[in-house]
């Protein structure tokens, strides 16, 4: 993702808020976060936040992976729909 850690963070919080906000503890120095949701638990790991140069153009960059326990796939294609939305970003 084209996005930096504390962008990530602030944005990430208010994909189900209250429900992961009220509830979320990071690890690993903000790198990785764990909460419960629906029953089961999801951990978010970041990548060391790196540069990415097209020309002119300097943007952050992360890799996120999240790891799902104790949910359905339903569930999960619920989550990482209103993941997507969240970060979705405007185009032409």
């Amino acid at each position: 993702m084209s996005i930096g850690h504390a962008d990530f963070w602030r944005l990430f919080l208010k994909i189900d808020a209250p429900v992961i906000s009220d509830q979320v503890s990071y690890q690993a120095g903000m790198r990785r976060c764990q909460f419960d949701w629906q029953g089961g638990s999801i951990t978010v790991e970041l990548s060391s936040e790196n540069i990415r140069q097209i020309a002119a153009l300097v943007l952050p960059q992360t890799d996120v992976a999240l790891h799902y326990n104790d949910l359905s796939q339903v569930q999960i294609d619920e989550f990482e729909k209103k993941f997507e939305r969240q970060f979705q970003r405007a185009g032409g």
